[in-house]
């Protein structure tokens, strides 16, 4: 089905009316993928259109009423579901439930309403109802999935399972708005909690990341001093959100909140430019400048940093789809949009040093932006010169990999690249070097540097599947880590790839050689088993 629905640019659109006979009302959503043809239905499907945290409001017609109502708290799940088909042509010949292929979704905060709506009720709000409908018929061209037939006879509900409610129906009825609001009060509540013990986590292990001297920094940056020592502060915490304190004007560390591409809940953790304007932002032209310096220097940061994920949020337009970094369109840059780049994980998965590690491989793109503002917009990603730290480098996890479906290591970029870091490392240690994960040369960093008897060896990891590609994304950034004024020349560098060299690429490599001042190697390190050679 497609995704552009009526309701998908307004935020407060957000209910659902599940119309049921099932004795367990509230426990979960579940229907047929297909109709009794072998079709789909909206009238099945629907649902999996809505989003974490949407209301679904419960039609019981066993008492023709509307009788309670949840919260959406898992996107879709294939899987067989016991179900019987129902009206009048089920009733003639005596359908009886039967396991079909079919999906269920969870749900959470279900609770009965303080006064059901009967069926009594909405035929009487017929006329109101009508009026609704044709408003949005007027303002939008398509289907618009409404429960209710209003014709020249009392209302009745259609058949089907799942069905859109505006969410100006949901307000004429007290008890339904009262019930709803609840229910998002309790999930903010929620949410707030664990954003806010999140932050409390990041504040207490800051002191060990670079993010740490975020103020510092900026004071720095700005000429001016600022009497808040923490990356938040109290007014920087909003709700489901946070940005870093003083974020409000520039390009702002935020974490938050989000939904992904199936209605799941994740954390993001990155930066953003929120175009909303406000006391301290009347305009939103002092980030104009901000905005052109981040696509000056974007796809520098893309191929240094590995997985990096990007989208925007307008308020007419609704959500892009999520895509790699890249610069900012001007149709994004308007009152009211954001513009969201960094990382994002599950909120089991999601930890305060995780998201630290994210600002610190986005802080060299935050100097460059915040460096530029006000000034002649020469600020440069490269950073300081000052030469190449072989500190603790950076951790990476071992069970991420082992718990990641077949998808996701074929897919996620981020998991590949620290896969292969986590086995160069490995390989390292056995050849007798000393390798240090993100090894930091100014404000940039290194995939993998390695302390062997001959001298410094520099390996930089591209997950393509094309060597071709591989040694195309990686040749520049060696060359700028080895030969940067203020850098530790090496004595090799590596481009590191998943798959082996073919007979072209081992050509080109070899032309290559015949220039380089610093001899450049590719090696293989296959994600799937252990072979792994140089050419």
């Amino acid at each position: 089905m497609a995704k552009l629905r009526w309701w998908s640019a307004d935020r407060d659109e957000r209910y659902w009316l599940e119309l049921t006979d099932r004795d367990d009302i509230g426990a979960d959503l579940r229907a047929p993928l297909h109709d009794k043809s072998g079709e789909q239905s909206w009238r099945y499907n629907l649902f999996k259109e809505a989003t974490i945290g949407d209301i679904v409001f419960h039609y019981d017609s066993n008492a023709q009423a509307i009788t309670s109502v949840s919260a959406v708290a898992s996107g879709p799940i294939d899987e067989e579901v016991r179900w019987a088909a129902r009206g009048s042509y089920a009733r003639e010949r005596n359908a009886q439930p039967e396991l079909v292929p079919g999906y269920r979704m969870q749900l959470d905060q279900h609770r009965d309403l303080g006064t059901p709506v009967k069926l009594a009720a909405l035929r009487s709000a017929g006329p109101q109802l009508q009026r609704i409908e044709q408003a949005l018929r007027r303002r939008y061209n398509g289907p618009l999935y409404l429960p209710f037939e209003i014709a020249n006879r009392p209302l009745r509900l259609l058949q089907g399972y799942a069905f859109k409610l505006p969410a100006e129906v949901v307000s004429m009825f007290s008890g339904m708005a009262d019930a709803a609001a609840a229910i998002a009060d309790d999930l903010a509540k929620s949410r707030s909690e664990l954003l806010g013990q999140l932050v409390r986590q990041i504040e207490a292990a800051a002191h060990r990341f670079r993010i740490g001297e975020l103020q510092s920094l900026r004071s720095k940056l700005h000429g001016r001093r600022t009497k808040v020592r923490t990356i938040f502060s109290q007014e920087s915490v909003q709700g489901e959100y946070a940005f870093h304190s003083g974020g409000r004007t520039e390009l702002q560390f935020n974490i938050g909140f989000d939904v992904d591409d199936l209605g799941a809940p994740i954390i993001r953790a990155g930066v953003a430019f929120s175009f909303e304007t406000s006391r301290t932002l009347p305009t939103i032209d002092a980030l104009l400048p901000r905005v052109a310096t981040f696509n000056d220097h974007i796809l520098d940061v893309s191929e240094s940093v590995p997985g990096l994920l990007m989208w925007s949020y307008h308020p007419r337009r609704g959500r892009t789809p999520v895509s790699s970094a890249r610069p900012i369109d001007a149709a994004e840059v308007s009152s009211g949009s954001f513009v969201f780049l960094g990382w994002r994980w599950p909120p089991s998965e999601a930890s305060a040093d995780g998201c630290l590690q994210a600002f610190d491989q986005l802080l060299p793109l935050y100097e460059a932006v915040e460096g530029s503002a006000g000034r002649d917009g020469s600020a440069t990603i490269s950073g300081e010169r000052t030469g190449l730290l072989l500190d603790n480098g950076k951790e990476v996890s071992e069970l991420r990999w082992r718990t990641a479906s077949i998808a996701e290591r074929t897919l996620n970029v981020s998991l590949r690249h620290n896969e292969l870091q986590k086995r160069l490392r490995e390989l390292e240690r056995q050849r007798g070097g000393h390798p240090t994960i993100e090894a930091r040369i100014g404000s940039r960093s290194i995939d993998v540097v390695s302390v062997r008897a001959d001298g410094l060896w520099f390996f930089e990891i591209k997950t393509s599947r094309s060597p071709r590609l591989c040694i195309r994304e990686a040749i520049g950034q060696l060359l700028e880590y080895a030969f940067w004024p203020g850098s530790s020349p090496p004595v090799r560098m590596v481009v590191v790839g998943s798959n082996a060299l073919d007979e072209d690429a081992s050509a080109y490599l070899r032309a290559l050689n015949d220039s380089l001042p610093v001899r450049l190697d590719y090696e293989h390190i296959s994600i799937d088993d252990w072979d792994h050679n140089r050419n």
